[in-house]
């Protein structure tokens, strides 16, 4: 293959596709009762919409992402993380939970990655 990236922008292309799949496939498969539940889901579905987006912007960037496109992508994952909270009520909130850990540990992850981006590819 002539040029590395065309499997970045495959790969991104692919991640958008499936997030927006997520999105549509979201209110199929949540059990929702209330309507404070139903209001989670939708929300999450345009949630993941949104980060679905910001891969296919990511696609032709060749791995060299913009602040604004990052502070996009954290802002839609943590919108989508407090979409769960909605669901389930915030009075179940717990740092213990898994999903807010797991979520946790991809901030942390993407700092590191927005870091080195910036620090050692200037």
């Amino acid at each position: 293959m002539e040029d590395p990236y065309l499997i970045y922008e495959a790969f991104n292309r692919i991640e958008g596709v499936v997030w927006i799949g997520v999105a549509v496939a979201l209110p199929f498969v949540v059990k929702r009762v209330t309507k404070r539940q139903n209001i989670a889901v939708f929300l999450a579905s345009f949630g993941f919409i949104l980060f679905g987006i910001t891969d296919f912007i990511e696609a032709p960037l060749r791995g060299r992402l913009p602040w604004w496109l990052w502070i996009s992508k954290i802002v839609c994952a943590g919108f989508i993380l407090s979409c769960r909270y909605i669901y389930l009520g915030w009075d179940r909130f717990n740092f213990k939970d898994w999903y807010l850990i797991f979520g946790m540990f991809c901030l942390v992850a993407s700092g590191g990655v927005i870091f080195l981006q910036y620090h050692l590819f200037p």
